[in-house]
């Protein structure tokens, strides 16, 4: 896992023990912007398991980029970019984010078509260009 506050992995790391989960589940905590290009290279799928916030966090445009399934939760700081065509939406609870990772899992066909749909989405919509352009029509407007 990549990312999380000290306290954050420090929990999760105590969970992965209880379970014994130990030898499936490595914690990184903070890296920098190329090494994260590599994890996400290495990843299967990708999770946003946020259960509060509006604000869309940047990774997803990142994770849309990749190519990757995602997993997100049904929030309004997901949903305004995500959606069932793009991405596994499920419930802010941890057995519906658990269960979606599974089913990624057990149907490598539909994270292959999430994943396409949304590097589609990404450069179709988030690209660098689409930005300024959208930046330039903003200042015209001025």
């Amino acid at each position: 896992m990549v990312g999380g506050k000290p306290n954050q992995i420090d929990e999760r790391k105590a969970q992965v023990h209880e379970k014994g989960l130990e030898d499936y589940i490595t914690f990184v905590g903070a890296v920098t912007p190329a090494q994260t290009l590599a994890y996400l290279e290495m990843a299967h799928m990708l999770v946003s398991p946020r259960t509060e916030g509006l604000s869309v966090p940047l990774k997803i445009y990142t994770y849309l980029c990749s190519g990757k399934p995602i997993v997100a939760t049904k929030l309004l700081a997901h949903t305004q970019i995500l959606n069932d065509s793009n991405s596994m939406l499920v419930e802010p609870e941890p057995e519906a984010f658990a269960e979606g990772i599974i089913k990624l899992i057990h149907n490598p066909e539909l994270g292959r078509s999430l994943g396409m749909e949304g590097q589609v989405i990404a450069k179709k919509k988030y690209s660098p260009e689409n930005y300024f352009n959208r930046l330039k029509q903003v200042y015209q407007a001025l």
